[in-house]
């Protein structure tokens, strides 16, 4: 039995709910907002299928559980470029699979990341991180078929189809630095699996706390 989806639900269940109990809902001060740009490095399985480095955004919202222990719940959507491929057997619910002659995808996330300081001289700006998300990433897929003109007759032709995973539960471990008044730069690798299919991708992050 795989325990990983729902083991990564209950942390992320617990992980949400201990931030919302820390908060004091009602002082709206309590909170800080940001948002970031972000860069991903595929890696493990994934990087075999998309072996470009994507881009994105994000929007997040923290607040302090005590202990210099911040909760951070965010948002972020990654863009994929477009890459050739003869062959993605393996890859999971990518239209056309095995005969694909270009694909691109994009990924859209929600997740809940702890941070603490490194207890050591000296680096009390840098900061250990750890969490989880839930994540889902559609696939743009272009590959060879037969199409039907407007005579009703076969001919080859490139068809182009998208699909999508469902929203699964990946892990994250990184580190941060804070640079100067709310600017911090990050640094993180995601990992989930689906269907025997590692999505791995080392992200770094410039974000901006108001």
């Amino acid at each position: 039995m795989n325990l990983s989806k729902p083991l990564g639900w209950l942390m992320l269940a617990l992980a949400a709910s201990r931030a919302l109990t820390a908060a004091d809902l009602s002082d709206p001060s309590g909170y800080r907002y940001g948002v970031r740009i972000l860069s991903a490095w595929p890696r493990q399985d994934f990087r075999e299928a998309l072996p470009k480095t994507g881009s994105g955004a994000g929007v997040f919202v923290e607040n302090d559980l005590g202990a210099g222990t911040t909760a951070q719940t965010r948002f972020d959507f990654i863009r994929y470029p477009q890459a050739d491929r003869s062959d993605t057997r393996g890859l999971p619910d990518a239209p056309g699979a095995g005969s694909i002659l270009a694909l691109l995808a994009n990924s859209a996330s929600i997740g809940l990341d702890l941070r603490h300081p490194l207890p050591v001289p000296g680096l009390q700006r840098v900061h250990a991180l750890a969490g989880v998300m839930a994540i889902r990433y559609e696939f743009d897929a272009s590959y060879a078929g037969t199409r039907v003109d407007q005579n009703g007759i076969p001919i080859p032709g490139i068809i182009r189809a998208k699909d999508k995973t469902s929203l699964r539960i990946g892990l994250a471990v990184g580190l941060g630095l804070d640079l100067w008044r709310g600017l911090a730069l990050a640094g993180r690798y995601t990992t989930l699996n689906i269907d025997g299919f590692t999505f791995g991708t080392l992200e770094t992050s410039l974000s901006y706390r108001f």
